[in-house]
């Protein structure tokens, strides 16, 4: 059995800039989310993004990025409010080893999407 993992990257204004799933061996779940973290890190840096706000329900493992080269703010997320984060793993193959990118919003995730936009600006 393998786990997924998931991602969201959105710009300053909460709009999407690009999402990836990947499902990964069973393994420890500090190494699963390391991995998702640095999955994410990774594909902001293929699209030249030098500021960065890591969302994370783990505060060692977002610790880490701070000292990286980048302009990172990490800000403490609990599982239950990354909805949208969340849904990306419905939206791969869990059999699918391969990093998957979504340059757009796949259609089940835009009301999710939506919302979040409505919600960052009150």
């Amino acid at each position: 059995m393998s786990t997924l993992i998931r991602g969201v990257i959105r710009d300053g204004d909460v709009i999407w800039v690009c999402g990836f799933s990947m499902a990964v061996g069973k393994e420890m779940p500090f190494k699963i989310e390391a991995r998702s973290v640095l999955e994410g890190h990774r594909l902001a840096w293929e699209k030249r993004l030098k500021q960065v706000e890591l969302e994370c329900d783990n505060a060692l493992l977002a610790s880490i990025f701070v000292g990286s080269y980048w302009k990172v703010r990490v800000r403490h997320v609990p599982i239950a409010h990354n909805k949208v984060a969340d849904h990306m793993t419905k939206c791969v193959n869990s059999g699918f080893m391969s990093l998957i990118v979504f340059d757009e919003p796949p259609l089940s995730i835009q009301e999710l999407l939506l919302a979040d936009c409505n919600s960052s600006s009150r």
